[in-house]
């Protein structure tokens, strides 16, 4: 399987930045021509779901359902979608479930699902347990997510449970050309304090210790592309 990672990564570098915080932002992380197939990839190819939550539970809709929902139901989506968030816990972006439709055989010849096998590869593995000093991580959950206007990820820590061991979250940045002020910023945040906040940097990954607070912020009206990302969970479950 080929090696998808840059060659100059500096591992020890990684390793200690993570070793005296709990995030590390590094730059140019795969290969240039393979995050340029992976962008490629996510802009034209992906058939991406509607996802957002209703009461406890996380739903998909996909974008010829949404379309032939009638203008009072699009109205009463929207109107759900803003109450639950005001009160709690919400999320509303595009999302493919990457491990999901690769067990499924969905979409075959995805160039996704060659990432999917990569991140849960020895070599990929050998890497992450290498900067994370974690010898029982043993796969990677993986998602991609694409963000528009008024879509948003609110405050939460990527908890882990018995069944979803997560030890910590990769999110690599597919977007070439994001504007700060378009939003969709990740946000570390602490008693109620922004302490850190990245722009998602073209090929770049925020690798973050879990659990930790974190939210993605509200896409503005203005921006002109799409916010793409693949996130993965290393697990040792």
């Amino acid at each position: 399987m080929e090696n998808m990672l840059n060659k100059d990564l500096d591992w020890d570098l990684i390793r200690d930045s993570l070793r005296d915080r709990n995030h590390h932002v590094a730059s140019e992380i795969f290969n240039a021509d393979i995050a340029e197939k992976i962008t490629d990839c996510m802009m034209t190819k992906v058939p991406w779901q509607i996802a957002f939550r209703q009461g406890e539970k996380d739903v998909t809709v996909s974008p010829q359902e949404l379309r032939a929902w009638t203008a009072e139901q699009n109205a009463a989506f929207h109107k759900n979608l803003i109450t639950q968030a005001q009160k709690e816990y919400q999320f509303y972006y595009n999302r493919y479930p990457m491990i999901d439709a690769y067990v499924a055989g969905r979409e075959p010849g995805l160039y996704l699902h060659e990432v999917t096998e990569y991140l849960n590869s020895e070599n990929f593995l050998k890497f992450a347990r290498h900067i994370t000093g974690d010898d029982e991580i043993r796969k990677s959950e993986t998602q991609a997510t694409c963000y528009i206007p008024g879509n948003f990820l609110k405050l939460h820590n990527d908890f882990r449970t018995k069944e979803t061991d997560r030890r910590y979250a990769l999110v690599f940045n597919m977007s070439r050309h994001w504007i700060s002020d378009w939003g969709g910023l990740l946000q570390l945040v602490d008693d109620n304090r922004v302490v850190e906040t990245v722009v998602p940097t073209f090929n770049s990954v925020s690798i973050l210790r879990l659990p930790q607070l974190h939210q993605v912020s509200y896409v503005a009206p203005y921006a002109t592309e799409s916010r793409f990302a693949i996130t993965a969970w290393l697990r040792a479950d």
